[in-house]
């Protein structure tokens, strides 16, 4: 090496630290020159060491340059090395400077405590943070993870302060969080290891009949690493997104139990804890965690098939829908006016889930006095209400300045209600003993119909409505109208007794004005006293047999049968067929 030419030296070198890596032996001097002088007197740097203090001091190395600040020797072991360093010369040319004696650094770092490892609200990421130990040489901190029974390096930082990504520590997964830390300085030499320290937990129970109680509980595991004094339970209404502190106070130690309470169905809030060390205004936030108490499931609801009019009683027909164990359903009724009263009901008290067929039969009506509306709620084990059927309504046919009204039918659900429902009129006829539908509609609202002059005499009508979609039907009560007679029509009955097919008098029929179709009818017979045609009187007989077939003149035997003006009038004859 080429001696540093120009100064020289009035004082000597100091060592200030001497590094031995024990896995290489590479020793690592730092030196500090200063007092330097123009007198251009140096000429070399002689390090000399000792590996015991029973050993001579040797020489390891010779440096020609005067300021160097590190000198590296490779030394034969790993050995407790003392060195110093010799300069020479002083600038009267003659003397030498020994500098002072240093022993290879390995006394590690003191122990010391990060102040608090947290979880960040936002990125829910664990955080630490520490204070720099009050000793002079810190060049850094190694933080660890406890894995599996062993210290575990993740990083070596010069920062006060770090995240660590959830793939390293996972605020949800509260057992797995143990963090350590140890400072280590400018030899490297890594301090002891602190105690684990883990951030407080949240976890919550929800009340399994959350639905009647509308609480859960919210558990506070402590902070691990030291001891808390006082907490703080904060929760977001993420609907309203205002935050509340429900839980507060001292900390007595182990877990701390919160009951929140008056919560609402399908809110999601958020919860988190922050403790405080004891004795200290340091902090340490918990996991966040998110609930919300859903409405119960409306899969498989309450729905009624029909009300319809039985007599004088209304049958409501219909379905439970699914009521799990303690479950129950209630049919109400409500009249034009009032409230909604319980009919029926019924509560599943055995183990498993079941449904119920509605087929009631209510007497306490009267029909044609107006309409009842009903409806099937389910109820939960805490007896409240949660789901619904469509509300169903009767029809109510009335009478009224000649007029027959109706009211539409309430309850069907369907796509198009304008033509998915039909309306028949019906009027009974008591000759035929059957209903006949008068007219149809599907106007699907409040109807009536006229029927001034289109009978007399005591009559029966009703209404029935048909869901086209599935075929479901409801009749309406009966009304018996008594229409009077027209004391101006003749009840006079006219049978002829001959008549010609193929001649001027081609129909056999009868004539009376107070007789109107559907009234009467005619049965012929021929000779052997077969049946060969009926039908209404006053349209008449044509000839014809009941295929169609024209029957051969001659003799037949005919019977007339009418109902009408609350009498029944049977006659029997003959009739001459001529062609």
């Amino acid at each position: 090496m080429i001696a540093q030419i120009g100064l020289g030296m009035n004082s000597p070198a100091q060592v200030s630290r001497v590094c031995l890596d024990k896995f290489t032996n590479n020793l690592t001097i730092s030196l500090q020159v200063t007092d330097l002088d123009a007198c251009s007197s140096f000429q070399f740097h002689r390090v000399y060491g000792r590996e015991d203090a029973a050993a001579p001091f040797v020489l390891l190395k010779q440096v020609s340059i005067l300021n160097v600040s590190l000198i590296s020797i490779t030394v034969p072991n790993n050995k407790r090395w003392e060195v110093f360093v010799s300069s020479h010369f002083a600038c009267n040319g003659m003397d030498s400077f020994n500098s002072n004696r240093v022993l290879v650094d390995d006394v590690a770092p003191l122990l010391f405590e990060p102040d608090s490892v947290s979880v960040n609200y936002s990125s829910q990421n664990l955080v630490a943070g520490w204070t720099k130990p009050p000793i002079n040489d810190i060049k850094g901190f190694s933080l660890f993870k406890e894995n599996s029974g062993t210290n575990l390096l993740l990083k070596d930082t010069f920062s006060l302060f770090y995240s660590f990504p959830k793939s390293t520590f996972n605020p949800s997964n509260f057992g797995t969080i143990k963090f350590s830390i140890a400072a280590f300085d400018s030899c490297l030499n890594g301090g002891i290891l602190s105690s684990y320290h883990t951030p407080p937990f949240l976890s919550v129970q929800v009340d399994p009949n959350y639905y009647c109680s509308r609480k859960c509980s919210l558990i506070l595991s402590p902070y691990i690493g030291w001891s808390s004094d006082s907490f703080w339970l904060y929760r977001l209404n993420t609907k309203t997104n205002q935050w509340k502190i429900i839980g507060s106070g001292l900390w007595f130690g182990g877990s701390q139990v919160i009951v929140d309470s008056n919560l609402e169905l399908d809110v999601t809030y958020d919860y988190f804890f922050r403790c405080k060390k004891f004795g200290a205004s340091i902090t340490s936030s918990s996991n966040r965690i998110a609930i919300q108490l859903p409405s119960l499931s409306k899969a498989n609801p309450p729905n009624l098939d029909k009300v319809s009019v039985t007599g004088n009683s209304l049958d409501i027909l219909g379905n439970s829908g699914l009521l799990s164990p303690g479950f129950s359903f209630v049919l109400e009724k409500r009249g034009t006016s009032g409230g909604w009263t319980s009919s029926t009901s019924f509560n599943n008290s055995g183990s498993s889930v079941t449904s119920k067929v509605i087929n009631y039969n209510d007497l306490a009506v009267s029909v044609n006095l107006g309409y009842f509306r009903y409806r099937v709620i389910r109820k939960n084990n805490c007896g409240n209400g949660f789901d619904t059927s469509s509300i169903h309504s009767n029809i109510w046919l009335r009478y009224s300045g000649s007029k027959l009204f109706w009211n539409r039918y309430w309850g069907w659900i369907c796509a198009t209600c304008s033509n998915s429902i039909t309306y028949r009129l019906n009027r009974y006829n008591s000759f035929t003993n059957n209903w006949e539908n008068l007219e149809s509609y599907q106007n699907n609202e409040d109807t009536f119909k006229s029927i001034i002059g289109l009978w007399e005499g005591p009559q029966r009508f009703r209404v029935e409505a048909t869901n086209n979609e599935n075929g479901t039907f409801s009749i309406s009560n009966e009304l018996l109208i008594d229409l009077g007679y027209n004391n101006n029509v003749k009840d006079t009955l006219l049978i002829p007794s001959a008549f010609t097919p193929t001649g001027l008098n081609p129909i056999f029929k009868i004539s009376n004005p107070a007789i109107s179709r559907g009234e009467s009818t005619f049965d012929i017979y021929n000779r052997w006293g077969e049946k060969i045609w009926t039908g209404d009187a006053l349209d008449g007989w044509n000839g014809d047999d009941l295929s169609g077939n024209a029957v051969g003149d001659g003799v037949y035997v005919y019977q007339f049968t009418a109902v009408y003006r609350n009498k029944r009038v049977v006659k029997s004859g003959s009739v001459l067929l001529l062609k």
